[in-house]
């Protein structure tokens, strides 16, 4: 079968685990033999030489960065917002040259934040191309805001109506917050949990019983969204309390500097370590 996968990032770019699940499944389907293409974002000349991935589509990272968004102007994050999420002419472009070119027998879509996602998910309805989009955020609420996390019901509605094909949702509570802000998926949702590639770790208590300190350990991507703040406030509240056996090690990208001096802040230098990114395997 001839795929498209749309995607903002494609590792080794990659900004979590979407994207780095998304490389995982396009491997698996080039190993079952089918004809991938990959659209996407980023620079050629420093990427490896992949000729079935094509990095021609302009990303507008900010998109990506809450805090940094909620610093500059309103009129500024909304034309980012717009641009990012909303519509951005030329990816539209480069998406409809790229169809053309591979005459892909089915579109899979993956995080369209940051590539002006609406416009090209409402290009691939009006040429009715048949689609699975693989949800493992919110993605259809944040294309379909016109303001920072206000997404437009009426909006979301007509874009799941018009689409077709299929929608992967790794949870149901992934599923149920893109259902409640109006998009529809009804029985074309499937869920598709996050999975473990290859080696399936073995069975262990959840919580052994074992002397000495209790080691915590965080793995994803550093930011607000994903609420790492309340983790460091709440070793905080258990230092602060007496409660001082304990280590936390957060490994991953983003806002390090921001979440470093919160560790220092809260003096938890000796408490909670920033360990940096490790490869998906390790």
């Amino acid at each position: 079968m001839r795929v498209l996968v749309v995607t903002n990032l494609f590792p080794p770019h990659f900004i979590g685990g979407y994207e780095l699940g998304c490389g995982q499944m396009v491997c698996a389907l080039r190993k079952r033999n089918h004809q991938v293409t990959v659209l996407t974002a980023g620079t050629p000349d420093e990427m490896p030489d992949e000729p079935h991935v094509l990095r021609l589509l302009k990303a507008h990272a900010m998109v990506f960065d809450l805090r940094r968004m909620a610093e500059i102007r309103p009129e500024t994050c909304r034309l980012r917002q717009i641009e990012g999420n909303v519509i951005d002419a030329h990816n539209v472009a480069i998406l409809l040259k790229v169809i053309r070119d591979t005459d892909p027998q089915i579109v899979y879509l993956w995080n369209l934040m940051g590539i002006g996602g609406l416009g090209i998910a409402f290009a691939l309805a009006q040429l009715q191309i048949p689609i699975v989009w693989h949800l493992m955020d919110a993605v259809p609420n944040q294309i379909c805001s016109l303001a920072p996390g206000r997404p437009v019901p009426p909006l979301a509605r007509a874009l799941s109506r018009r689409l077709r094909g299929i929608f992967l949702a790794c949870s149901q509570r992934v599923a149920d917050e893109i259902a409640n802000r109006g998009f529809e998926m009804g029985h074309r949702l499937h869920l598709v949990p996050n999975w473990v590639n290859d080696v399936v770790p073995r069975e262990r208590e959840m919580f052994p019983a074992r002397p000495g300190r209790l080691k915590i350990v965080s793995a994803g991507q550093l930011g607000l969204h994903k609420g790492l703040q309340h983790v460091i406030e709440a070793a905080h509240i258990l230092v602060r309390s007496g409660r001082t056996g304990f280590d936390v090690d957060i490994y991953g990208n983003g806002d390090v500097d921001y979440f470093t001096r919160m560790i220092l802040v809260h003096g938890l230098e000796s408490r909670v370590s920033l360990r940096g990114s490790l490869p998906q395997e390790e």
